[in-house]
């Protein structure tokens, strides 16, 4: 009963931080201006720009299938997008991972490949993600704060750290599991759990090719998205150079792994406000681009829920 206490608690402090951060920038917004704004926006980029997030899914899906290949790619595609849904509806992205594993999972012996396929497939996703950003940093034109490179390349190493850190402490990690499973009886379900996340992560890091694929189709997934945003930001009059918008976007979605407010609400507006403020864009045009990026979440998070209504 706390349990369920404090998770509504949490979820109450994420929505009130949501609906704070929002109404201080709405606040300091020429709203009439930011209405005008979101009628430049024409159709034929608004579709252009819904159908590469489309895109994205499948690639996504396919990224994933690399993992999973004994499960159809129609199948992992569907869970991606009702993730999708759920991460707008629960705080944090990472409810979104954990329901695919719950959906993909439930009733198999083979639950915790599948988690660990989640996890490899979400940090291979944000290798790709700033591999674009820190190239994109590297060719932009513009006299940028050096410490958005740092922070991208730390991201970077400590990422594929973890990612290969399992090599290092396979062999300690498995006796210590095996003198828990022997002495604590209590713990040898979660320590053969632990037992076969190992395993799994070990097979996918002997498998190169396919890591080195699933950062590669991160990639893609990232610049595909990107260009979406580009379509957006062009019909609000922003115009900055490709390569902005990499490293641009690549902290936007370093700081909406933060779980502090109810699907990025607060977060992704201020992020965009300050990283293009900084490069002169009026706080308008920022927020509108923020809104609308939000807005391609929402109809694919109505399309996951559809989808999540049907599923069986």
């Amino acid at each position: 009963m706390a349990k369920s206490s404090n998770k509504l608690n949490k979820q109450y402090f994420k929505l009130g931080v949501s609906i704070i951060l929002l109404t201080w920038f709405l606040s300091n917004t020429n709203l009439s201006a930011l209405f005008s704004l979101f009628k430049m926006l024409t159709l034929v980029n608004l579709l252009l720009a819904l159908g590469l997030i489309a895109i994205t899914f499948w690639i996504s899906a396919t990224k994933w299938q690399l993992l999973l290949p004994q499960y159809k790619l129609t199948n992992l595609l569907k869970l991606n997008v009702i993730a999708t849904y759920y991460s707008l509806i629960l705080p944090g992205q990472l409810f979104g991972e954990a329901v695919k594993v719950y959906y993909l999972g439930k009733g198999k012996q083979e639950i915790e490949t599948i988690a660990t396929s989640v996890v490899v497939d979400k940090i291979t996703g944000l290798i790709g993600l700033l591999i674009v950003g820190t190239i994109g940093f590297y060719y932009s034109n513009l006299l940028l704060p050096v410490i958005f490179l740092w922070l991208l390349i730390i991201a970077l190493l400590g990422l594929i750290t973890i990612l290969f850190m399992m090599n290092w402490f396979i062999k300690p990690l498995h006796k210590l599991l095996w003198k828990t499973k022997r002495y604590f009886k209590w713990l040898e379900n979660i320590a053969t759990q632990l037992e076969r996340v190992s395993l799994a992560w070990l097979h996918y890091l002997r498998n190169s090719p396919v890591l080195f694929i699933s950062v590669i189709l991160g990639a893609c997934f990232q610049l595909l998205t990107i260009l979406a945003i580009v379509l957006l930001a062009i019909d609000l009059n922003i115009y900055l150079a490709f390569a902005d918008w990499c490293w641009i976007f690549a902290l936007v979605s370093i700081a909406l792994l933060l779980p502090l407010t109810i699907a990025g609400i607060g977060i992704r507006e201020g992020t965009f406000i300050s990283l293009l403020g900084m490069l002169g864009v009026p706080i308008e045009q920022a927020l509108a681009l923020s809104l609308c990026v939000f807005g391609l979440n929402i109809v694919m998070g109505i399309v996951g829920g559809i989808m999540d209504f049907y599923h069986t």
